[in-house]
């Protein structure tokens, strides 16, 4: 990706150059003919690309040997630690976090990995939920009656 493509996806703000430009620095790009040419270097993010498949090799072909039964047993190495499991994880987190931002422009909670919510979260409790108490009484009656 150049720096002219990923300074046009940004939303037009005054400081949207600015903040890209600051963005894609940190990806140490490899210089053009002008700094509109600079582009991600690609032997890196192959470099990043394959310590993820490595960690995650690891872990596929744990599951597939001991859970999958998809090969013999015969000369296995079933060891797989928690450090193995969560060292793939981490790699992976560390890869998407640097990467997101460059591919959608927009960022992810990388610390905490938790969803954000897209609404208000405290709305629901700002209205009486039951509207006609008498009415939930009858179905609790009804119920009751029938069970």
């Amino acid at each position: 990706m150049t720096r002219a493509r990923f300074v046009a996806k940004l939303v037009p703000r005054s400081d949207a150059a600015a903040l890209a430009t600051r963005s894609f620095d940190k990806f140490e790009p490899i210089k053009g003919n002008t700094p509109e040419e600079d582009y991600v270097d690609p032997v890196k993010v192959k470099k990043d690309l394959e310590r993820v498949v490595d960690d995650a090799e690891r872990v596929r072909e744990y599951a597939e040997r001991t859970h999958a039964h998809r090969s013999k047993e015969k000369g296995l190495d079933t060891t797989l630690t928690f450090r193995d499991l969560h060292n793939a994880i981490g790699d992976l987190r560390k890869v998407i976090a640097k990467y997101y931002f460059l591919l959608v422009q927009t960022t992810i909670m990388a610390e905490s990995w938790e969803p954000e919510p897209q609404y208000d979260t405290i709305a629901p409790f700002l209205r009486p939920w039951v509207t006609d108490p008498e009415a939930v009484v009858n179905a609790a009656d009804r119920d009751a009656d029938n069970g």
